[in-house]
């Protein structure tokens, strides 16, 4: 090189940097996994998820999450202030709320790491020996979850059971789902609605929204899990993800089986006018348009002001005729992380995306 000599200097990324790009598809569900310790794809399970939304007569939502740590995972790092520790989460926009509020009952459930987990036949149990029948049972078909004076619910899985993966260098998810239709009570009222049971795989050392996970790692802008049944008795349900680099997927299934994985084109946050929360996000997939709007009843205002502002809402294609008969939509956007996609690394930007987000 001598002096006048013009060249371009771009940093390449590293061995094993995709930019996150992501896959996702549909899977066969064995309960006999969620019992088995082993890892996947080079990631270990840092804990399971139980959590989805609830519907009283009246179409008043109530939303659950219970984080089952993985007994055997000795690596798992402690929670931040944000993240999800071993309390039983309800809020719920009842009695007039305007917002998703906690309820205070949850507080008599046993902690989450207090439960034991074996197999029950083809099922698999977490049970709390001392907490007079505490017990969810998940099988390849059927649900049951019963937590006494405060959850009783049953149910059959909807369609297939959906998985995602963004692999990376050091910092990876490998993301399990499936959803059952559940009806009971939750303390004491009647209610029916959706239960998800899903599985977080990270890199040893991690943990969902702490550590070495995509989620941790200052990419993602929004994540969608929805479920709905219209009025012609169909029902869907799926995943919406999206972020820096080339962080984001989409993946769509039925009751029928069907799964449908469709190209991620756009995606635009429009944010309320105090700008942490969301009124609508726009998606173009495979260039139809779909919209995810804001429940006028469905912010979660109790948690703290997280920087990932939680809230209710239903995803569904733009211009949707059918009616919902019942649905459900709990997700999160990222102000902190911006409303537009960037690529860190030009060479990631395969597609020739790099296009700003309005």
């Amino acid at each position: 090189m001598t002096n006048g000599d013009e060249y371009i200097m771009i940093d390449a990324p590293h061995v094993g940097d995709f930019g996150f790009a992501t896959s996702a598809g549909g899977r066969e569900v064995d309960p006999a996994e969620w019992h088995e310790h082993r890892p996947v794809l080079g990631l270990v399970r840092e804990a399971g998820y139980l959590w989805g939304t609830l519907r009283d007569d009246d179409d008043r939502p109530l939303s659950f999450m219970r984080r089952l740590p993985e007994p055997d995972y000795v690596d798992a790092p402690p929670p931040t202030a944000h993240s999800l520790g071993p309390q039983l989460i309800l809020q719920a926009a009842w009695d007039d709320a305007s917002d998703m509020r906690m309820r205070k009952e949850a507080a008599r459930a046993p902690r989450s790491d207090s439960y034991v987990r074996r197999m029950d036949g083809d099922r698999v149990a977490w049970e709390v020996p001392d907490a007079q029948g505490a017990r969810v049972v998940l099988g390849e078909r059927d649900a049951r979850w019963t937590e006494p004076g405060i959850i009783d619910l049953e149910g059959e899985r909807i369609g297939p059971g959906l998985h995602w993966y963004a692999p990376g260098r050091e910092i990876a998810l490998y993301y399990t789902s499936q959803t059952w239709f559940v009806a009971g009570t939750v303390l004491d009222r009647p209610v029916r609605g959706y239960l998800f049971y899903e599985e977080a795989y990270v890199p040893s050392g991690g943990r969902l929204y702490v550590a070495r996970d995509v989620m941790s790692a200052g990419v993602h802008t929004v994540w969608y899990s929805w479920a709905s049944e219209w009025d012609d008795h169909t029902v869907e349900f799926g995943h919406l993800v999206y972020g820096h680099d080339r962080f984001g997927m989409a993946v769509v299934a039925n009751a029928d089986g069907r799964v449908w994985v469709p190209r991620v084109d756009d995606c635009v946050v429009t944010r309320s006018a105090d700008g942490y929360w969301h009124d609508r996000i726009d998606y173009v997939l495979d260039g139809e348009p779909w919209e995810v709007v804001a429940a006028p009843n469905g912010r979660m205002v109790d948690l703290g002001n997280p920087p990932n502002p939680q809230q209710e809402a239903i995803v569904r294609r733009a211009g949707e005729q059918r009616r919902p008969v019942n649905w459900m939509a709990w997700g999160e956007s990222v102000p902190g992380h911006g409303d537009r996609r960037r690529f860190t690394n030009p060479l990631n930007d395969v597609d020739g995306v790099a296009r700003e987000r309005g």
